[in-house]
C-alpha cells in the first residue's frame, strides 16, 4: 500500500513538472534580457555637431524575430528637397541589456527619384526599469552611387509605448 502511493506521488509530481517546466521556460523566455528591447517605442533623437538639426522625434519597432521599423519626424524635408523613407533593419544582444542594431532608410527627391541612402548604426543599453534606452548612433548619409557624403553622431533615449486602458 505504501509503495502505491509512492508511485502514485511520484506520478502526480512527474506529471506537474513535464507540464509546469515548459511554461516556465517560455515566460522566462519572454522576459529573458536578450528579448528586452522587443516592443514599441518613441524616442528623443539628437544629433551632435555643427549644423545638426535640432532634436526630433521617432517612433518605432523592435520585433522579437531581430528586426526593427522606425519612422522619423521631419521625413520631408525643402533643404534640400527630399524625402526619408521609413528605416528598416536589424538588431541584436550584446550582454547585460546592451543591444547593437542598424538601420537604412532610402533618400528620394520630391519626384520620387532615388537620390541616396541613410545607414545608422547605434548601441542601445536599457535601464533595469525596462521601459526606458539610452543610445549612440553614427548615421551616414550616401549618394545613390554609394559615395558616402556626410556622417554624424548622436544620441538618442527611448521610452516604451505601453497599453493604456480607455476609463
Amino acid at each position: 500500500m505504501i509503495r502505491k502511493h509512492i508511485y502514485c506521488g511520484l506520478i502526480t509530481v512527474a506529471m506537474f513538472v513535464s507540464t509546469a517546466l515548459p511554461h516556465a521556460a517560455l515566460a522566462a523566455e519572454h522576459n529573458a534580457p536578450h528579448k528586452a528591447i522587443v516592443g514599441s517605442w518613441i524616442e528623443t533623437i539628437t544629433v551632435t555637431g555643427p549644423g545638426a538639426p535640432p532634436p526630433f522625434k521617432s517612433v518605432g519597432v523592435y520585433s522579437d524575430d531581430g528586426n526593427l521599423v522606425f519612422s522619423d519626424q521631419g521625413g520631408v524635408t525643402l533643404v534640400p528637397p527630399q524625402t526619408f523613407s521609413a528605416t528598416v533593419g536589424s538588431w541584436t544582444y550584446i550582454k547585460e541589456r546592451t543591444f547593437a542594431w542598424t538601420a537604412i532608410a532610402l533618400i528620394s527627391d520630391l519626384s520620387g527619384n532615388h537620390v541616396g541612402t541613410l545607414k545608422v548604426r547605434g548601441e542601445s543599453r536599457m535601464d533595469r526599469s525596462g521601459d526606458k534606452y539610452t543610445s549612440r548612433f553614427r548615421a551616414e548619409i550616401f549618394d545613390a552611387n554609394g559615395l558616402l557624403l556626410f556622417a554624424a553622431d548622436g544620441t538618442n533615449e527611448g521610452r516604451r509605448v505601453s497599453v493604456e486602458p480607455l476609463p
